[in-house]
């Protein structure tokens, strides 16, 4: 939550949102990268295989687009509150992906479905609710 007040102030600061964004993702990695150092385990994320290194990769792809595109919204006049409610629909988006593509893996149901759908309205209730 706070992360998207930040970004917005970031964006009040500086005129160039996909340039924000890139500061956004780079202090990220650098974060994960002090994290496994610290811990020791700093060629623990290279030991990916090919296959999952691209799905990894591809992943990282969609985080930054996604990123940028809250940055542009930012830009572009989106209030905090509204780009952020609509950032936090994902769940609902992960879960008809995982759905599709997980069928083999995960077992998502009813209830599942059901505790996805609390989430974002309470993600929602949360944004609009002090008008």
């Amino acid at each position: 939550a706070s992360a998207g007040v930040l970004r917005a102030l970031g964006v009040n600061e500086m005129p160039v949102a996909l340039f924000g964004a890139a500061i956004n993702i780079t202090v990220a990695l650098l974060v994960m990268v002090a994290v496994y150092a610290v811990g020791g385990k700093l060629r623990e994320p290279f030991s990916v295989g090919w296959k999952r290194g691209a799905y990894l990769l591809l992943s990282g792809v969609a985080s930054a687009m996604g990123t940028a595109g809250f940055m542009l919204a930012l830009q572009y006049g989106g209030k905090v509150a509204v780009t952020t409610a609509l950032k936090n629909t994902a769940p609902i988006f992960t879960f008809v992906f995982a759905m599709v593509f997980l069928r083999r893996h995960e077992r998502l149901g009813a209830k599942v479905a059901l505790l996805v759908i609390l989430v974002v309205c309470g993600g929602a209730l949360a944004a609009f609710g002090r008008g």
